[in-house]
């Protein structure tokens, strides 16, 4: 494993929101930061396009814009960049196969379907094996006084019917580097029509309680 965190960034305030947080983590981590911008090339009749296209020389003064204003905020981070071609799922988790892990912006659309379903989120967690963070453009974007990681906990969902030792271990090790408190959640949904009367069933409410 190569010791980093990559972060997408393609200008957007969920992105500049994606990079500050990851630069945080960067520096908590003691670990350098790596910036990724994907231009999506395509091809026609399957045959790839012959080049990045017109847009891909915006990424460097882009990119090295974004670098200085992360090191403004944090001047002994050391910050790589790269512009990619292809498509953005495949290009980012390529570039995070190695890394702590894989930083991406998020819009945020209330519920998790809204956050990543159709999405390159949701394409490069399933491409990924590597921890997938995604930050949602808050107050943070614009400049504050306030650098450190807002107080709270980690909080980890568990299913003890599927095997998580990689899960808790991660948690376990947010949690410690942020000296905080770990709360492991457990959620699941009646069986249907468990409740009272008629439809109340001993077996049913033992397997519950369980």
């Amino acid at each position: 494993m190569n010791p980093r965190i990559v972060v997408g960034f393609d200008g957007t305030a969920e992105s500049v929101a994606a990079s500050r947080w990851a630069a945080r983590e960067a520096v908590l981590r003691g670990v350098p930061l790596h910036l990724v911008h994907v231009e999506e090339t395509f091809t026609v009749l399957g045959v790839p396009s012959a080049g990045p296209g017109p847009r891909h020389g915006d990424a460097d003064p882009l990119l090295r814009g974004a670098r200085e204003e992360l090191l403004a905020r944090h001047p002994r981070l050391r910050i790589g960049s790269e512009s990619l071609g292809g498509r953005p799922a495949a290009a980012l988790a390529g570039a995070a196969a190695d890394a702590d892990m894989l930083v991406l912006g998020s819009r945020g659309l209330g519920t998790l379907a809204g956050v990543v379903l159709g999405s390159v989120g949701m394409a490069v967690v399933h491409a990924l094996e590597r921890p997938v963070v995604l930050v949602r453009a808050t107050e943070d974007v614009g400049p504050g006084p306030r650098e450190g990681h807002p107080e709270g906990g980690v909080v980890v969902g568990v299913d003890p019917g599927h095997p998580c030792d990689a899960l808790l271990a991660f948690a376990f090790e947010e949690a410690s580097l942020r000296r905080c408190a770990l709360v492991a959640v457990h959620s699941w949904t009646p069986p249907p029509l468990a409740g009272y009367g008629a439809a109340y069933s001993p077996e049913g409410h033992a397997q519950m309680a369980e």
